[in-house]
C-alpha cells in the first residue's frame, strides 16, 4: 500500500475519532 495513502488515511481516523484535538 501506498504510504502517503496510509498517511491520508491514518490522519482521517485521528480526525474522525479526536476531531477536538485536530483544530490545527
Amino acid at each position: 500500500m501506498d504510504s502517503k495513502l496510509m498517511e491520508e488515511w491514518l490522519w482521517s481516523n485521528l480526525a474522525r475519532l479526536k476531531p477536538q484535538e485536530m483544530t490545527e
